[in-house]
């Protein structure tokens, strides 16, 4: 029997699912307030287990984590600006 989810991993993933039900089309964008439940659980939780649970590919991820993470941060050095900035730039052309 799989062991029970964190009650935080569990709630987010209740959260994905409810939205996954209620979304318009299949092609709609995951919602601020979910990426930003999902930033919340990153520390706590390696990346691959964040996807499996929360149904997420790991190439969305990769794709939001820069992004996330240059919003949380406010100052930077300029090696962390280039790096996130070039993932960034190729998860954009990737699309």
């Amino acid at each position: 029997m799989p062991a029970a989810l964190p009650d935080d991993l569990s709630r987010t993933g209740a959260l994905f699912e409810q939205w996954r039900a209620t979304r318009s089309s299949l092609h709609e964008k995951i919602p601020e307030e979910l990426w930003q439940a999902v930033m919340a659980l990153r520390d706590r939780y390696p990346v691959s287990q964040l996807c499996r649970e929360l149904h997420l590919s790991a190439g969305a991820l990769r794709c939001e984590l820069p992004v996330k993470l240059h919003r949380a941060v406010s100052v930077r050095s300029f090696s962390q600006i280039f790096v996130a900035g070039s993932v960034q730039a190729f998860c954009v052309s990737v699309l």
